[in-house]
């Protein structure tokens, strides 16, 4: 993800979905994308914790419209789309 024009790499775990599914505080799937964004929040709090982008959700959500202002990648700095490997590929 980018954060202020930062790249950051946060794996996200089962655990973040849930942590985000209980900050909601109600039926996870009203809000799809509210809970999308919740689970990177937790996996860059756990990632991150001293990033000022980790202490409040509202900070996040901002940082994040700041990296949308980015141009995007060359092509050759994006991976495939489907990371699926053919049968027989050795990488």
């Amino acid at each position: 993800m980018i954060l202020d024009g930062e790249k950051f790499v946060a794996k996200v775990r089962p655990d973040d979905q849930l942590n985000a599914e209980r900050q909601l505080g109600h039926n996870p799937a009203d809000s799809p994308l509210e809970l999308t964004w919740r689970s990177w929040w937790n996996a860059f709090k756990r990632a991150e914790p001293d990033h000022p982008a980790a202490k409040t959700f509202g900070r996040f959500i901002d940082a994040l419209e700041a990296g949308e202002e980015l141009e995007p990648p060359a092509e050759d700095e994006v991976g495939p789309l489907d990371p699926t490997r053919e049968a027989g590929s050795d990488i």
